[in-house]
């Protein structure tokens, strides 16, 4: 054991010196830890610690709390970011129809509207996906902008459950 890692759980790269004995990262600037005669095995350098101390390199803060957690180290730079697991799904029953399968045989897709949540690494804050289905037409709303829709769409299915008013009669003459 050096520098309190149990050799039988190191990786490959790692007994070999090719990757840091912590993380399991190649170094940017690496520091030997170990240079017996059998083996070299290397860490991140002291500069570098904070990088080999998170869970992926390119997250520099911790998840909110409704971060599905799904990150890592690959990940391409424009989908580097926090994303929901939770997935609001409203059916239209007046939209058209969807089916993966043969028409004649069904089963039948309801169209939907989809939200998800989602921060940008670099984002200050989150974001709510409104679009339709699995598609990229929707809109990015703030918080703020998602609740005044929600009103608006209150006060409009609202509107709807007012009783007609009745045309006032005319009177013979």
């Amino acid at each position: 054991m050096t520098d309190g890692t149990a050799y039988d759980k190191l990786s490959k790269d790692q007994l070999s010196g090719v990757s840091c004995i912590h993380c399991g990262r190649v170094p940017v600037n690496l520091e030997v830890v170990d240079n017996s005669a059998d083996t070299t095995l290397v860490a991140c350098s002291e500069e570098d610690r904070m990088m080999c101390e998170r869970k992926v390199f390119w997250l520099d803060a911790p998840c909110p709390p409704w971060c599905d957690g799904l990150h890592a180290d690959h990940d391409d730079p424009d989908d580097r970011g926090h994303y929901s697991s939770w997935q609001g799904r409203v059916p239209l029953i007046n939209e058209k129809a969807e089916t993966c399968d043969d028409l004649l045989k069904g089963p039948f897709q309801p169209e939907y509207v989809a939200l998800h949540i989602r921060q940008m690494v670099r984002e200050n804050g989150a974001m709510i996906w409104c679009g339709l289905g699995e598609t990229a037409k929707g809109w990015h709303l703030t918080p703020a902008e998602a609740r005044t829709l929600a009103k608006v769409l209150m006060e409009a299915a609202n509107l709807t459950s007012i009783a007609p008013k009745m045309a006032p009669s005319i009177k013979a003459a």
